[in-house]
């Protein structure tokens, strides 16, 4: 099990982990939620063109833009099949796990 700082979008930024099985995380009410890898519908490294590409807002765009810098930490995004989005960091070792076969198709 992997910890990740949440940053934003539909969750709280609470404690969060990501472990082979999908994340523990916060929903907006502050209740744990588990969410099934499967769940996933894409996960890739954040940009402010990715976070668009998506279908996230600009407040999410600006979420991105205030994560502190961390040389360890590599800042990604998933968008889950139930439409919300997670903004978060991890170790590359844990973001590589998370965005594994799950990259945006761009034609």
């Amino acid at each position: 099990m992997a910890n990740i700082i949440v940053h934003g979008g539909d969750f709280q930024k609470y404690p969060s982990w990501f472990y082979p099985l999908g994340f523990v995380l916060h929903d907006l009410a502050g209740k744990p939620a588990r969410i099934a890898a499967e769940a996933i519908v894409t996960a890739e490294a954040a940009s402010a063109e990715s976070i668009r590409a998506l279908g996230g807002g600009e407040s999410l765009v600006a979420e991105l833009e205030r994560v502190p810098a961390d040389d360890r930490a590599v800042t990604f995004i998933v968008l889950f099949g139930d439409g919300r989005f997670l903004l978060a960091s991890a170790d590359p070792a844990t973001v590589a796990e998370v965005c594994a076969g799950r990259a945006r198709k761009v034609h």
